[in-house]
């Protein structure tokens, strides 16, 4: 489950941790210069007999000073989780889910 297929456009594909990583679970998006943010979207690969079960993640992002940023910390319930948030500037930033396949991770600057 490489993370490629996370930002592929296909949500036929998808990335996943590994069950044996502990450390290693998250998908990371890194951009080649500084992006304002304002929205993320992501397409969960959940097998469709445990939609409607509870599946943790996190959205993280770096600040000025390279430290993670706790964006959202929430549950998916669902196949698609989609917010608005305030502006973030950032080069870097990650989903972190143990249980749940990402079949697409997007994120946009709605504030154009």
């Amino acid at each position: 489950f490489p993370a490629k297929n996370a930002t592929d456009g296909d949500d036929k594909t998808e990335w996943k941790a590994q069950p044996a990583d502990s450390t290693n679970y998250y998908l990371l998006l890194t951009f080649s210069k500084k992006e304002s943010i304002s929205r993320a979207e992501i397409h969960f690969a959940l097998p469709v007999a445990t939609r409607g079960k509870g599946y943790p993640f996190e959205i993280q992002y770096t600040d000025n000073t390279g430290n993670w940023i706790a964006l959202y910390n929430e549950m998916t319930y669902g196949k698609i989780w989609a917010k608005p948030f305030d502006k973030i500037l950032t080069d870097k930033i990650r989903v972190k889910s143990r249980s749940a396949g990402i079949s697409q991770f997007d994120v946009y600057n709605t504030e154009k």
